[in-house]
């Protein structure tokens, strides 16, 4: 049965989250799951964490109801089993049975709330040394009295008339306990993909293995543990031998793994990757009619590729129908292209990997291009506090849930004006909310033209936020090429002309806004109903003249507008300009559903960008 892990105990006491549940559980996590943060936040020490926690290699979690369905009831009807027998002796043998009682009830309250697994085991276990006051061991196959042992406290009368009764109810039970208690239901292998990798061996040894095994884990543990597997990418070559020339299952996974790679990767195109005797160590690799070459005149993104993807299709060979695979990846962007970037995602994705869980930490923006209409996928926030002074200085980290509302998010990934032009054609916009804006318009015509699904932002198209004095930067850089496949959008607010020359000049394609800015492209309708709903607004009663037409905002700025003609200077009103800007991008988004939610200029700006990524992409 799959088991997908939703909320995780966070057991390392630097790390809480924020969250209105609790700070010591990660909460709705998906099979995808996305760890962002500046550098040195923590989110590569707690994925390690996740993966190697000491030497304890289990984790502390929930799951989905489906899963629990499968073994608490195992453990409830053992509880209910040995209540109703208790209940029969608690008055003649008081002194006894509470503290059984006891942890039967905490037991029981644990099981609905869904507790964590490893909380049940603990409960479990503290029953167990209750009940060895008494010394029941098992030996043979099935639990027995120790007489040599039990405590005095136990009376015979009690030994003989309740206890082995009690130990009856436990060996009808102790199977299911056992395996529970075991793991075996909820067996995870573990894989750690670390950023030292790549498919060319420097020596005899997998020396990024040893170096990560030396630097973050005991090595005790991850020897002597066969569900825990740190793949670098080195010792590739050996396993593609191995398999080569292992038996028929073994030789089948790498031609379907070849098949999986010709199909998602190399545009159909036949690939065989080969082991050769002669070049040891090296993989040599044939993409369709070319000529067979060494792996390492493969480009760097398609190398990462099979770095990454080879050792999920190892673990399809062991995996059994209650075995699950976490996998962890530090950087998987690392090389790729933003479209290789959702190809990867989407193999995290296929069915055959219905097993997998897998834990990313990245700063790449093109891996959150699907989080926020992809169910599949989670992004959570690390930042670090200091506490402590001088130099007995302490970090502590806290994780946050990625939502609609916080588009702060982005900022921290570091994204700059200056991204490279990477995708079939960009769009430059002059801010974070432009692009908001532009793409939510965006994905409602192309809703309506049946496009939705045929074109892909990072792949057929990119929004790139450049300001207007980077415009002319960027504009003054462009080859004829790059030209050829960049618009420009430019906001009409304070516009010099100057940016208009240099694109000009530079023949550069572009649209100037009949508006002031982006705001301004708001119908009127969308733009009452979305001030209603601002907080200050509501708490305090602010009345909204809606005596005002559409043409009356084009061109005036924005924020004043707002202020002055629609709330009439209402003194409760104290939202800054930057915070109305994101607030009614907040509030309108969700009301602009359909083209007629769209003014005329923003219906014509949306079909000026559809045509220009058609152009580039036919």
């Amino acid at each position: 049965m799959v088991t997908i892990i939703k909320d995780l105990k966070i057991e390392n006491n630097s790390y809480s989250t924020i969250a209105e549940s609790g700070n010591d559980f990660l909460n709705d996590l998906s099979r995808i799951n996305v760890f962002i943060g500046e550098n040195n936040c923590g989110k590569s020490r707690f994925m390690r964490s996740l993966f190697l926690n000491g030497e304890n290699p289990e984790i502390n979690f929930k799951t989905t109801e489906e899963a629990y369905e499968k073994y608490i009831p195992n453990i409830e009807n053992f509880i209910n089993e040995l209540e109703e027998y208790l209940k029969k002796y608690t008055e003649k043998y008081s002194n006894y049975i509470p503290s059984i009682e006891t942890i039967l009830t905490e037991l029981q309250g644990k099981l609905s709330d869904e507790f964590p697994k490893k909380e049940i085991i603990h409960l479990l276990n503290k029953l167990m040394e209750i009940l060895n006051n008494y010394n029941i061991n098992q030996q043979a196959g099935h639990y027995e009295i120790n007489h040599s042992n039990r405590s005095s406290e136990w009376g015979d009368v009690f030994e003989n008339t309740v206890f082995k009764e009690i130990t009856d109810i436990i060996n009808k039970h102790k199977l299911k306990i056992e395996i529970f208690k075991s793991n075996e239901f909820f067996n995870f292998q573990k894989i750690y993909i670390p950023i030292l990798r790549g498919l060319r061996p420097l020596s005899e040894e997998d020396i990024y293995q040893e170096r990560t095994i030396e630097d973050y884990f005991n090595i005790g543990t991850i020897r002597e543990n066969g569900k825990l597997t740190i793949f670098t990418g080195l010792e590739s070559y050996d396993l593609l031998k191995s398999y080569a020339h292992g038996d028929f299952n073994e030789r089948n996974l790498i031609e379907k793994y070849q098949a999986y790679l010709s199909e998602n990767f190399f545009d159909g195109e036949e690939v065989y990757l080969i082991p050769k005797e002669k070049d040891k160590n090296i993989i040599s690799i044939k993409i369709g009619n070319e000529f067979e070459r060494p792996i390492y005149e493969l480009g760097d993104g398609l190398q990462s590729i099979i770095n990454i993807t080879f050792p999920l299709f190892l673990n399809l060979k062991e995996i059994e129908e209650t075995d699950n695979v976490l996998v962890f990846i530090e950087e998987p962007e690392i090389h790729l292209h933003p479209a290789l970037q959702k190809k990867l995602i989407k193999t995290f994705e296929d069915d055959i990997f219905n097993n997998f869980q897998f834990f990313l930490t990245t700063h790449s923006n093109h891996f959150l291009d699907n989080t926020l209409t992809n169910n599949n996928v989670s992004v959570f926030s690390f930042r670090k506090k200091i506490t402590g002074s001088g130099n007995e200085e302490i970090p502590n980290f806290s994780i946050e849930k990625f939502s609609f509302d916080n588009y702060s998010i982005l900022d921290e990934l570091g994204v700059k004006p200056s991204s490279v032009l990477m995708s079939n054609c960009n769009i430059f916009v002059e801010g974070n909310i432009d692009v908001s804006y532009y793409n939510h318009y965006l994905k409602i015509h192309l809703k309506e033209l049946e496009k939705k699904d045929t074109i892909e932002e990072g792949y057929n198209y990119n929004f790139t936020i450049c300001g207007g004095s980077e415009m002319k930067h960027v504009a003054n850089k462009l080859n004829e090429r790059e030209k050829s496949r960049s618009l420009f959008i430019i906001d009409r607010d304070d516009n010099d002309n100057s940016l208009e020359e240099v694109l000009k000049e530079n023949e550069c394609e572009y649209h100037i806004l009949q508006s002031r800015e982006v705001e301004n492209l708001l119908k009127k309708d969308v733009l009452i109903n979305a001030l209603k709903d601002f907080d200050q607004i509501k708490n305090n009663n602010i009345q909204i003249n809606e005596n005002f037409s559409e043409k009356d905002y084009q061109d005036n700025e924005f924020y004043e507008f707002i202020k002055e003609d629609i709330l009439n200077n209402a003194p409760e009103f104290v939202y800054k300009k930057k915070n109305v800007k994101k607030y009614l991008l907040r509030k309108s988004l969700p009301l602009i559903n359909t083209k007629e939610d769209l003014s005329k200029e923003a219906q014509s700006i949306n079909e000026l960008i559809c045509n220009f990524i058609s152009k580039n992409n036919d």
